[in-house]
């Protein structure tokens, strides 16, 4: 499992510091298989109304530094109507 720091939307601070604006939240990157990932709330969750903003800047961030991949299809997993996890598959 893999830790992501999302710094607070529209900062411009290092996604992997985990500090923004006096901010610390997490979104766990795990490896689930090959050519599968899920990104997720971490330990230190950000308030529910962040989360999606969240989760796709990790995702992005993720999918920057591994521009080889190519996603071939992603689901949501939502909860009370907030994305709260994303699987991502990919070759």
């Amino acid at each position: 499992m893999t830790e992501e720091h999302a710094p607070e939307s529209g900062s411009d601070e290092n996604p992997e510091n985990g500090e923004s604006a006096g901010q610390d939240f997490t979104i766990d990157r795990i490896d689930m298989g090959p050519g599968w990932v899920c990104f997720q709330v971490g330990e230190h969750p950000p308030p529910i109304e962040q989360l999606p903003a969240a989760l796709n800047h990790c995702f992005c961030t993720w999918l920057q530094r591994n521009s080889e991949f190519q996603v071939r299809t992603t689901l949501p997993i939502v909860e009370r109507g907030c994305t709260v996890a994303m699987h991502i598959w990919f070759d």
